[in-house]
């Protein structure tokens, strides 16, 4: 999180959807600076739309690409 006004809004709605669920939620809350990020290799960015023959994305993440685009067409009109 970055800042006391986010964790405590990210705080009330755990708080909520906890209640949905019988084990309750084990997501940790953490500074957005507790631990290093930096860019991924240029080899990983837009890695679905340049390795559409890799099964990983043909089983899993297209179905999903799918899903999403058929829900929410209009978002993807040009």
């Amino acid at each position: 999180v970055d800042g006391d006004h986010e964790r405590a809004s990210l705080e009330t709605v755990l708080g909520e959807v906890a209640e949905w669920y019988d084990e309750g939620i084990v997501t940790e809350i953490e500074d957005i600076n507790a631990h290093p990020f930096w860019a991924a290799e240029a080899v990983h960015h837009d890695y679905f739309a340049n390795n559409p023959q890799n099964p990983y994305c043909g089983f899993v993440v297209a179905p999903k690409v799918n899903k999403v685009r058929a829900k929410h067409a209009a978002l993807f009109e040009r």
